[in-house]
């Protein structure tokens, strides 16, 4: 499981009570998903620190996704920089 931490940045996205999955890790650059309370779903990318202060990655199961490169291209392209 991976829970946003209580931090400024957090908060004034609004994503203390949101599902987080990751998608890729590509460079040093996470890219990943967060899943709000009315089910929408916003797509952002951020360097491999950041991630890891902003949330907590607790243990649980890791998924493996395989992407072609087209699907990774448009991954990047849809995601947003957080913060």
């Amino acid at each position: 499981m991976i829970h946003p931490r209580n931090t400024e940045w957090n908060r004034k996205l609004n994503l203390l009570n949101t599902e987080v999955s990751t998608l890729l890790l590509k460079s040093g650059i996470i890219y990943f998903q967060v899943k709000s309370t009315d089910e929408s779903i916003q797509l952002y990318h951020c360097e491999e620190s950041v991630f890891m202060r902003q949330f907590d990655v607790g243990s649980g199961e890791v998924e493996s996704l395989v992407m072609n490169e087209a699907e990774i291209s448009e991954l990047m392209k849809k995601s947003r920089r957080y913060p």
